[in-house]
């Protein structure tokens, strides 16, 4: 995992060594924007007294000691569309097959379950719509 997603090495030499060793993050993900249909949606139901975001009120009990916990959530509204973008580098074989078994695989049940494990809490529902493609490497500056 730490291939694809980073290492942020300890300020120690054999940690530091390890993380030269397996080289770049090779996954990027860029912020995700509102896309302007969405916008648009928002502003319209922001107009009719509506809010840009939804407030989800609980209360969480643990298990162990009972004690109720009262939070809030802040959350985009149903039907909310983001756009993202993500590259992922490959820099050799093993980034290839690590691109279909730990990222194309994962992101086909995505649509199906919650993000972040809050299925439960109804937040962070998802679907996607994925293209890709191979992209050429930018040229070096000289």
């Amino acid at each position: 995992m730490a291939r694809i997603f980073g290492l942020a090495p300890e300020n120690d030499e054999a940690s530091l060594k390890v993380a030269r060793e397996r080289g770049p993050t090779r996954l990027l993900v860029r912020d995700a924007y509102l896309t302007e249909e969405s916008k648009r949606e928002l502003e319209r139901a922001a107009a009719r007294g509506g809010l840009y975001t939804e407030i989800k009120q609980e209360v969480f009990i643990p298990r162990l000691g009972g004690n109720a916990n009262p939070r809030t959530t802040e959350r985009v509204p149903a039907g909310a569309r983001f756009r993202v973008e993500m590259t992922y580098r490959v820099l050799d074989e093993l980034d290839e097959d690590y691109f279909g078994k730990y990222l194309l695989r994962p992101w086909s049940f995505w649509s199906w379950t919650a993000w972040a494990g809050t299925s439960a809490g109804g937040t962070a529902r998802s679907t996607s719509s994925t293209r890709i493609g191979p992209r050429r490497p930018r040229r070096a500056c000289p």
